[in-house]
């Protein structure tokens, strides 16, 4: 298979909300019309235009889609905006101007910069909540039917002044931080650091064809969770405002599940456990015979001697194996000795050897 292309970049993102959290409930409970503001930025808080963009949910019986739209604006121009001092449209008609935007597309951000504007206002929307990853992301080459993002070092951070805090001082976002992950001035209470990596696979399929097998088996593994419609914004809310939610997403409850214990682990320990059980049962009947054949009797002794050999051999193979198996699970290799054709039948013949050895000696001194 071709190598995948792969971009990092580092991504922020200042959600916006009001004291009721209106849009987080929106958001959750997929109301239809739900609407989600946001200011997104790539690389360091140094930028100089960025883009205010707005998702709105549309529920699927409208036979609508989802949609995203975004305008620029200048840093030096939000809080401006942001209080209604402010309005985009000589901003935007200049892209007509230089020749960067048609004057459709134009007409198209004046309103949806109008419709914001007028959201932030009238439900007096305030920064609420500051998320932050780094992004890679990786698609083949000429092959757009496969595109796949991975969000690590994810953070979120609160932005609002709603519990007497001054963590904004009334600009848009936090000044007294940047990109430095963990974000070690940021009071515990004041930051979640997510311990998972969002994995993201989208598919561009036609329509009946299947998606690639690996893609598959990758989705189906033990090394994703799945969490449908996981959302960044309504996660940090959930966990940072814990006094201002009354619904929690479904997929909190997931939190908890290890999912770095590759499930083979646990068939390797109970094999090894099988292994041991066994064991213990052929040495408690080395321990009968010696507990009730006459100290005079060799026979006993003998057949003691060969069940606790047989026992003996059982834990050391046993041992060997689970060690072997484990340091091969660790390093994720797919070839070993995972399916053993031998050992079980090697067992049984030593422990009827043992048995047959036994039934002889009584018979040859009856």
């Amino acid at each position: 298979m071709t190598e995948f292309e792969q971009k990092d970049a580092t991504i922020t993102s200042i959600y916006f909300d009001n004291e009721d959290l209106e849009l987080y409930l929106g958001r959750l409970e997929k109301t239809e019309g739900a609407e989600a503001i946001r200011l997104p930025w790539y690389g360091d808080t140094d930028v100089k235009t960025m883009f205010l963009e707005r998702k709105t949910h549309r529920e699927d019986w409208t036979g609508e889609k989802s949609v995203k739209a975004r305008f620029p604006i200048k840093e030096n121009l939000v809080n401006a905006f942001l209080r209604g001092e402010y309005i985009m449209d000589a901003e935007l008609q200049a892209l007509v101007e230089k020749g960067k935007k048609i004057q459709a597309d134009v007409d198209s951000m004046i309103q949806l910069a109008s419709e914001v504007q007028y959201r932030i206002l009238t439900k007096q929307l305030h920064p609420v909540m500051r998320t932050f990853y780094n992004r890679t992301a990786f698609q083949l080459p000429g092959d757009p039917r496969v595109r796949i993002s991975l969000d690590t070092e994810l953070t979120m951070v609160r932005e609002d002044n709603w519990d007497g805090q001054t963590r904004t001082c009334d600009n848009w976002r936090r000044t007294d931080i940047g990109i430095d992950h963990p974000f070690d001035q940021v009071l515990a209470a004041d930051k979640e650091l997510f311990k998972y990596g969002v994995l993201e696979v989208k598919l561009q399929t036609q329509f009946g064809q299947e998606p690639p097998k690996w893609v598959t088996d990758l989705v189906q593994s033990h090394l994703v969770e799945a969490v449908p419609k996981f959302s960044k914004f309504i996660q940090g809310c959930a966990i940072l405002l814990p006094n201002r939610v009354d619904l929690v997403p479904f997929w909190l409850l997931q939190m908890d599940t290890d999912i770095l214990k590759p499930k083979v682990y646990f068939a390797n320990e109970r094999t090894f456990l099988k292994w041991l059980s066994f064991a213990v049962l052929i040495g408690t009947i080395a321990t009968t015979l010696l507990n009730f054949v006459p100290a005079d009797d060799p026979r006993g002794l003998i057949s003691a001697a060969l069940f606790t050999l047989t026992a003996l051999l059982a834990i050391a193979y046993s041992a060997i194996i689970f060690v072997y198996r484990a340091l091969r699970l660790r390093a994720r290799s797919a070839g070993g000795l995972y399916y053993d054709k031998y050992g079980s039948t090697i067992l049984c013949f030593v422990l009827l050897v043992a048995l047959g050895i036994n039934i002889g000696l009584r018979v040859a001194y009856m």
